[in-house]
């Protein structure tokens, strides 16, 4: 039940649920919590130091991409297809240029 109505809250709020096997150890949860940008990370008080460790490893994982000063639009996107890292599109120049 406790699922069920994290995964209706999150649907709610617009937000995606990425369920982790309980099975799992530290670094495989921080894995797939740093590889999905998860900003919450939520556990059953039973896998608390689990999932703290984790949620501390996959902080230490993450990249920290950082625009450039001059070009904002210079940051990494998400590649919606693979999740990978990529340069985003070129914009097209607007009429007054």
């Amino acid at each position: 039940m406790e699922f069920l109505t994290a995964y209706l809250a999150a649907a709610q709020a617009g937000l995606y649920l990425v369920p982790v096997n309980h099975h799992l150890v530290g670094p495989e949860i921080a894995w797939i919590v740093a590889d999905s940008g998860a900003k919450v990370l939520i556990a059953h008080e039973r896998f608390a130091d689990a999932a703290v460790a984790a949620a501390d490893e996959a902080a230490s994982r993450r990249p920290t991409a950082t625009p450039s000063a001059t070009c904002p639009a210079s940051a990494p996107t998400p590649n919606s297809s693979t999740g990978n890292r990529s340069p985003p599109p070129p914009t097209a120049p607007s009429a007054g240029s």
